[in-house]
């Protein structure tokens, strides 16, 4: 929202400079973003003397001024101009503002253009910002402007512009009157609102005017509109271009312009109809499949029967809260206009601007809401403005369809407690005159609170918390006292299960992983590719690709994984922990489970001379490291542990991965993902693991972790290979060596050798021991007997012979 000083000052007293006031409207929430100078002192008018032809180009002038002190010749490239004209002039060092035709700005210097001298520049209404159109011609002052006129005491021009960011919450601040009232409030200032308009649209006659029909009272709560004949079309005055243009709307023609004002300084959009060109009056309704109109910008829109249309006999002559239909518009011959005034459902204004990708002035302040009883006031003014710049007859044919009238909302409010939540206070009739000043209406209600009834303007306070929020601003963040709070902090106890996740978590995080979090429903197509024919539907969704709750975790990580991929990732390794849903053919709530996930796919290190990318080994490495921070000591546990070859889940390679049991119960799956399960994705391979965390947890007695006391005697290591049957499972060999004896404290594979030289058929296990006691230092004999033992269970069990 863009305002000038100048602007506010007409409705409200104050004596600040830019910068204070810009600092006052922040701290009352208004953040101010800029604060630009329109009116340097040293750009003045000036008279025009002289005009002769530059002597070195054709199409440059050499003019002579007077800003009645000095004169001053100019080289100009504009041929408007003749002698007598007064002028702006912007003389050396005045600092030009941002424009179309400049939007760096610059400093004016003296400069020797084709040989001639120029001791400044003559100013174009969009060189000094009073136009936010190029122009070719530079701007002609009225006669009566005295020269050396500084360009901001020239009536009409604006002085300074203040951006200001104002939040969805506060559409009654998209306005010069809430602006100026919350000056007014912040400065002690009173809001000058005219009388005239104080009482609406009172003395407007209601006779002679269009017939109004609303047949869709959700989607237009109030509309109102009056007559006015005779007015003429032509290019409006300096104060209303300059007025428009510094707050950023172009001028279009005296009418428009005066609408566009009224807008910027009620916040009630406004639009008017050519009436000559409405047939038998209005109707707001639902638009018909299949109707179109041409809007104002000359593009043509398909409406739907979602749209909420104006229109007239003939069809749609506007979309309602948007954009009017250039066929019944104002144009250059327009004598007779329709004004409207309406307050249009905010949600139904916003589905159409999105849907038709179709937004304006109207429509942003529609989308935040409208206050519906500032209507007949705003048509009053428009009507003012109109008469003052384009004639015509008083306004006449007031109609005003209020179908929805909702009664003042009213807020009861415990002084006390608004004073110990915001810590501090003040006396009551002091937050008396504070909230009444912001148009709210107080009374006392019982010994210790107060009635708080909300003004039509502010949609954003319903509750008493947010008359407490008005306080703290009134009062000033700043001003409230800083205390400590006085509250006891106590340190909760992290539980077993959270410690462990997080570790899990660590693990996956140091092992090159990322950490993904995506929402609880997914696409069913997706999630019937991995083998859900039934998952839980939803009923609202957010798009049809997020219409079921999901039954995997992998279906979004591997769309992660794909977004990665494509994006010039070489090496994509991501995790997550969350919970997957399967619904009950009861219709009870569905059974929800966490899970544990994690996929990769690339190349592995593509910076080493060989990579061969993250395969099912190292996946499955992984998975062992971290069950040992799930086992915390609990070596049973560990050992309980087995895979088993080959996933029974349809998007798991059937040859390339194993089902993970533990304690005889199956608590997930590893390997690579189907090729076809792969292709859906636009992955050429990718490795993956799933786990059910809450059956990981019922095989290890609830995730305690166990504690042991540090090994105080050394270990012994035991190297032994051993020649089996190549179709072996090495875990067999493993678990075989683990039970032999009490001793046995880890066992791992630390060579794999297949040749003809070892047999065609088998295969040679390098398996390492580690030893130790818990009472003792063992002894080579006794080491070496365990190993005898490993031996003879391994020859019996799997025919295993030593190397």
């Amino acid at each position: 929202m863009k305002t000038t000083v100048k602007w506010l000052k007409e409705y409200v007293d104050f004596d600040l400079f830019p910068f204070e006031l810009g600092e006052i409207l922040t701290m009352a929430g208004l953040e101010v973003d800029s604060i630009t100078p329109l009116a340097h002192d040293k750009i003045v008018s000036a008279r025009v003397e002289k005009v002769r032809p530059h002597p070195n180009a054709d199409r440059l002038s050499l003019c002579s001024v007077t800003d009645g002190a000095t004169s001053h010749e100019i080289v100009c490239g504009a041929s408007n101009m003749k002698a007598g004209d007064m002028v702006v002039l912007a003389l050396p060092g005045a600092e030009m503002p941002q424009t179309a035709s400049n939007p760096e700005g610059m400093t004016i210097r003296r400069a020797k253009i084709r040989g001639s001298e120029s001791g400044g520049m003559l100013c174009s209404e969009n060189e000094i910002g009073l136009s936010p159109v190029k122009s070719d011609g530079i701007m002609i002052l009225r006669d009566s402007v005295v020269p050396g006129t500084r360009l901001a005491d020239i009536e009409g021009v604006e002085d300074t512009v203040l951006e200001i960011a104002v939040t969805p919450n506060r559409p009654d601040c998209l306005s010069i009157i809430g602006i100026a009232r919350e000056i007014a409030v912040a400065t002690g200032g009173a809001l000058k609102i005219p009388p005239s308009l104080a009482n609406g649209a009172d003395g407007i006659g209601k006779t002679g005017g269009a017939k109004v029909n609303v047949e869709n009272k959700d989607g237009c709560p109030r509309y109102c509109c009056v007559r006015m004949d005779g007015v003429r079309i032509e290019s409006s005055p300096l104060w209303l271009r300059a007025r428009l243009s510094a707050c950023g709307i172009r001028p279009v023609n005296n009418l428009v312009d005066a609408t566009n004002l009224v807008l910027l300084e009620f916040g009630q959009p406004l639009h008017a109809f050519d009436a000559d060109l409405i047939k038998n009056g209005l109707t707001v309704r639902r638009a018909v499949a299949g109707e179109s109109i041409k809007a104002l910008d000359s593009e043509k829109y398909d409406l739907d029967a979602e749209d909420l249309v104006i229109a007239d006999a003939n069809g749609p002559v506007a979309i309602a809260g948007v954009m009017g239909g250039e066929d019944s518009g104002v144009n250059e011959s327009t004598k007779n206009i329709l004004i409207e005034a309406a307050c249009f459902n905010s949600s139904q204004i916003r589905r159409t601007s999105k849907r038709l990708k179709l937004s304006s002035e109207a429509s942003y302040r529609f989308e935040r809401g409208v206050d519906p009883t500032a209507a007949p006031a705003a048509l009053k003014r428009v009507a003012e403005i109109i008469n003052q710049v384009a004639g015509g007859s008083e306004p006449c044919g007031f109609s005003d369809v209020y179908s929805i009238k909702e009664e003042p909302r009213e807020v009861e409010v415990s002084l006390e407690k608004m004073w110990k939540t915001l810590g501090t206070s003040l006396p009551s009739d002091e937050t008396e005159r504070l909230l009444t000043s912001l148009g709210f209406e107080v009374s006392k209600s019982g010994s210790e609170g107060i009635s708080v009834k909300i003004p039509s303007f502010r949609p954003d306070v319903s509750r008493a918390a947010d008359i407490f929020e008005e306080m703290a601003r009134l009062i000033g963040y700043n001003a409230i006292p800083q205390t400590e709070p006085n509250i006891t902090v106590t340190a909760q106890k992290v539980s077993g299960r959270a410690v462990r996740e997080n570790a899990i978590k660590n693990a996956f995080l140091l092992s090159g992983f990322c950490e993904a979090v995506n929402y609880g429903f997914d696409n069913p197509e997706l999630l019937r590719i991995f083998g859900s024919q039934a998952a839980l539907g939803i009923n609202n969704p957010i798009s049809n690709e997020m219409s079921a709750m999901r039954t995997t975790l992998l279906t979004g990580l591997m769309r992660n994984l794909k977004f990665n991929l494509s994006r010039q990732c070489a090496d994509a390794r991501l995790f997550e922990e969350g919970r997957v849903f399967f619904p009950k053919s009861n219709g009870e709530l569905p059974e929800e489970e966490r899970v544990f996930a994690a996929v990769a796919a690339g190349e592995g290190e593509p910076d080493l001379w060989k990579s061969g990318g993250f395969d099912f080994f190292d996946m499955k490495g992984l998975f062992e490291k971290i069950l040992k921070l799930f086992a915390g000591g609990d070596e049973d546990f560990l050992f309980s542990v087995e895979f088993k070859p080959g996933s029974n889940k349809k998007h798991f390679h059937p040859g390339k991965s194993a089902r993970i049991f533990a304690g005889g119960t199956e608590i997930g799956d590893i390997g690579e993902i189907h090729p076809d399960t792969a292709r859906a994705f636009e992955i050429a391979g990718a490795v993956a693991l799933e786990l059910s965390l809450e059956k990981l947890y019922s095989c290890n007695g609830g995730g305690e972790v166990v504690f042991s006391p540090l090994p105080k005697f050394p270990s012994l290591r035991r190297d032994l290979a051993f020649l089996v049957k190549k179709d072996l499972e090495i875990g067999n060999v493993i678990s075989g060596v683990q039970g032999v004896s009490p001793l046995v404290e880890r066992v791992w594979i630390f060579d794999l050798f297949e040749d003809k030289s070892v047999g065609k058929d088998m295969k040679s296990v390098g398996v390492s021991m580690l030893l130790r006691s818990a009472k003792k230092t063992l002894t080579d004999e006794e080491a070496n007997s365990v190993c005898e033992k490993a031996s003879r269970t391994l020859g019996d069990l799997f025919g295993a012979q030593i190397r």
